[in-house]
């Protein structure tokens, strides 16, 4: 890979999938970005269910430029909070809202609640609105019933009359 980046050369890789259960934790989304920075350019991102990724692992992502579909499973934490749940929570959203070419969002149960929800709603560090046309929040995240409901028609605006956005409670 360092000859093929010395040559100015990139590797694309459409989809990646790392399946449940795997553990790869922020060590394997460090391993992403190194790899990212090699000149491996990887277009949808799935991770499933259980991987603990945690807020660090986010952090590690945010990096993956031209990053434009992301699948996060459920209980993707790495620690669990005082209820006992585990997941990326409203630290990790905030990390992840800063991939600007995101199109498409699909987050599992993981703990976001309400305001990490909107935050993908937020204007990306450049200070544009946000490319976003698919966003998913699946039940397990913290949000109740009529919240899920007022949420959904709320992130519709943000994100414009061509959007689709399912947020479940």
């Amino acid at each position: 890979l360092p000859r093929f980046r010395s040559l100015g050369m990139e590797i694309d890789m459409p989809t990646l999938s790392i399946g449940d259960g795997h553990g790869v934790g922020a060590a394997g989304c460090e391993a992403l970005r190194n790899l990212h920075q090699l000149g491996v350019r990887i277009s949808k991102l799935h991770i499933g269910s259980r991987n603990h990724i945690g807020v660090q692992g986010c952090k590690e992502l945010k990096q993956l430029r031209g990053l434009t579909g992301l699948y996060i499973g459920d209980d993707n934490g790495d620690k669990k909070d005082a209820s006992g749940k585990t997941g990326i929570g409203l630290e990790g959203c905030h990390e992840l809202f800063h991939l600007e070419e995101l199109v498409e969002l699909r987050i599992g149960g993981n703990n976001i609640g309400v305001e990490g929800c909107r935050s993908f709603g937020l204007k990306t560090r450049s200070g544009r609105p946000p490319k976003l046309t698919t966003l998913y929040i699946g039940s397990g995240n913290n949000i109740k019933e009529d919240e899920a409901e007022s949420l959904t028609v709320e992130m519709h605006k943000r994100l414009g009359p061509y959007s689709n956005v399912v947020v479940q409670s």
